[in-house]
């Protein structure tokens, strides 16, 4: 399939907000996860942070980062080439990664909502966190389909 320039401009600004989204999120998972936090005003006024991450929150944490490194990477050799084929490969690298870096938090359960000081949020929150990991790997799972099969029409 031919590409315009402007579609090719389309793609790159694209790229770029894909590496910039993604150093951003890497940079808050590693350096600011302390934010993950539930907040608690004692009476004198001074805030306490509880945090909601687990211990199994760093071992959780090290898909996010090999997917991040990958990603940009990745986009990098995109936006070089600017082929389709590499393209459309690329973005299903990216959603077996997302279905990865998923499936690892629904393992993993790096997060505890049971500090949560309402019962029945520390009750429904998990679950509907769970729901919401479950749609994602869906989402990654037909993506990564949909990804194939763009891959393959762009070989032909």
């Amino acid at each position: 399939m031919e590409t315009t320039s402007q579609s090719r401009a389309g793609d790159l600004t694209g790229d770029i907000a894909v590496v910039l989204i993604t150093i951003a999120q890497l940079i808050f998972f590693v350096y600011y996860s302390r934010f993950i936090s539930w907040p608690v005003t004692a009476p004198d006024g001074t805030v306490t942070r509880i945090s909601l991450l687990t211990d199994n929150y760093s071992a959780w944490l090290r898909f996010p980062i090999v997917a991040s490194v990958i990603v940009v990477v990745a986009s990098i050799i995109v936006m070089v080439s600017g082929s389709e084929p590499i393209r459309h490969a690329a973005g299903m690298v990216f959603s077996i990664l997302g279905l990865t870096v998923v499936v690892s938090a629904l393992v993993l359960a790096p997060f505890d909502f049971s500090v949560l000081p309402n019962p029945t949020a520390a009750r429904i929150v998990p679950k509907v966190v769970n729901g919401i990991f479950v749609f994602m790997a869906l989402f990654y799972s037909v993506s990564t389909v949909l990804q194939f099969r763009k891959l393959l029409s762009s070989l032909r």
